[in-house]
Order: structure tokens, then sequence, then C-alpha cells
């Protein structure tokens, strides 16, 4: 499916956003991470100014899991979500145990039943530290939301 341009954000791609910024302020170690993501994520797809302002005004706080808007997320985005969690938190040299916890929590806020959620994490966990190496060189990770260009991070 190619990503058509538009003069805006989708809703749920917003609350994806916000989602990544709450996910990433969870972790205090991530608070410049979530705020380079924001930028990162505005640069690479067509806000409107609007949009821009409400975003980083949502990041301009401090954030947590209970800041997620679940109910602008839809199923597949939610998963997606939970994956991209996994990613930032191993990115960011988080110790598994505290990790599982956060993720456990995460799950349950976006309603993914907890088997589903168990695979979603140790998969993304595998490959996250399978091609963690490759961070250690000048490359980033691409974040891809259905609908929106690809963005790089950092």
């Amino acid at each position: 499916m190619a990503c058509a341009k538009v003069n805006a954000v989708r809703a749920e791609d917003l609350a994806v956003l916000k989602a990544l910024v709450s996910v990433a302020g969870e972790n205090a170690r991530s608070s410049a991470a979530a705020h380079e993501l924001i930028e990162e994520l505005l640069h690479s797809s067509d806000p409107t100014p609007s949009q821009v302002g409400e975003l980083r005004e949502f990041a301009r706080a401090p954030r947590s899991l209970h800041d997620l808007p679940v109910e602008e997320i839809g199923p597949v985005n939610r998963r997606v979500l939970l994956s991209q969690a996994v990613w930032l938190a191993v990115i960011d040299g988080e110790p598994r145990p505290r990790s599982t916890r956060r993720f456990e929590r995460l799950s349950a806020l976006l309603k993914i039943p907890t088997r589903e959620a168990e695979r979603i994490v140790a998969a993304a966990e595998r490959q996250a530290r399978r091609l963690l190496p490759l961070l250690e060189r000048p490359l980033s990770v691409t974040f891809a939301l259905p609908g929106c260009p690809s963005v790089r991070f950092p």
C-alpha cells in the first residue's frame, strides 16, 4: 500500500504520535529522545500548522502511559505501537525485567490480549536486540505508520 501525500496527518496517526511520546516519556532517560522523536516525525509527515502545535504542546508536558489516547488508536496501530515501544526500550538500554512490567501495563491499556502481547513483545525484542549493534554505527531506526511516510529516528 503506497502512502499518499496529504496536507494533514490523519487523526489516528496523530494519536499514535502522541502515544509514542507517552511511551518514551514513561522512561526519564527518554525525555530528550521523545522530543527528538517528535521533531523527526513532524519533519517526515505533512502536518498542518495546528497539528504541529498540538503535538509539540502535548510533548512539552511530562507524559506517562496513562496519557495514551487509546480510544483514538485502532487495533492494528495498537499492535504497531506496542512493537515500537519495545524498540524504544531496547535502544534506550532499558533492562528487561522493568520493561516487562511496563509492557504488561501498556498491553492492558491498549486492550491487547495477554498471549498476543507476549508474542509481539518477544518478537520485537528479539529483532531489536539482533539489530541493536547496527545502531552503534551512524544508522537509525525507521518507524512506519500505515498511511504515512517512514520515519527515521534519531
